[in-house]
């Protein structure tokens, strides 16, 4: 279940739970409640994903570059390098899926995601660097 649905079912229950032991404006105040849980849950995803936006602005612009860079070096020690490369652009291609989801991603997903761009960024990196030397 996404991190919301989760505020959001728990909080009704303790709706119902009020309203069974009595009291109408129990409930309205759990109700209530449960809508602010969901509200802030929304409101923390989506800082979520404007900040992992703004780390990734510039990120399709570094893929260019080692691009480009692993295309002036030839073709000696591609083979690693292309591997690299592939999986450097599926995850990329993972991490974008998941931004474009927006509110349903989770700010934990989002960040474990980056981190695996990141990484394979920097293997990729290596791997190109050993094709150079």
């Amino acid at each position: 279940m996404k991190n919301s649905t989760i505020l959001l079912v728990s909080g009704l229950l303790c709706a119902g739970l009020l309203s069974a032991c009595g009291g109408n404006n129990d409930y309205d105040n759990a109700e209530d409640a449960a809508r602010e849980m969901t509200d802030q849950a929304r409101e923390y995803t989506r800082e979520a994903g404007d900040y992992f936006r703004e780390q990734s602005e510039n990120f399709g612009d570094q893929l260019s570059e080692l691009r480009d860079e692993a295309n002036r070096a030839g073709a000696r020690g591609r083979e690693s390098f292309d591997r690299a490369m592939g999986n450097l652009e599926e995850r990329w291609n993972e991490f974008q899926d998941l931004l474009a989801e927006g509110t349903d991603t989770t700010r934990e997903a989002l960040a474990d995601s980056w981190d695996k761009v990141k990484e394979s960024y920097e293997e990729a990196r290596k791997q190109l660097r050993e094709a150079n030397d």
